[in-house]
């Protein structure tokens, strides 16, 4: 899912607006990986916290 908004993201941004540079990249990769990275952050959190975890039964 994420792949597909990173591939639509510049579409959704006005074609005639200029093209704003962040750290070097256009702004719609900003946003992008921001995105990512905290979907990253929430699903790491979610799995390391949150996760039941079922000790062995020996």
């Amino acid at each position: 899912m994420w792949s597909f908004l990173a591939r639509r993201s510049p579409g959704i941004f006005e074609g005639d607006a200029p093209l704003r540079l962040w750290f070097g990249l256009p702004h719609w990769v900003v946003i992008s990986l921001a995105a990512s990275f905290a979907v990253a952050l929430f699903t790491a959190f979610v799995v390391l916290r949150l996760w039941p975890i079922q000790e062995p039964t020996d």
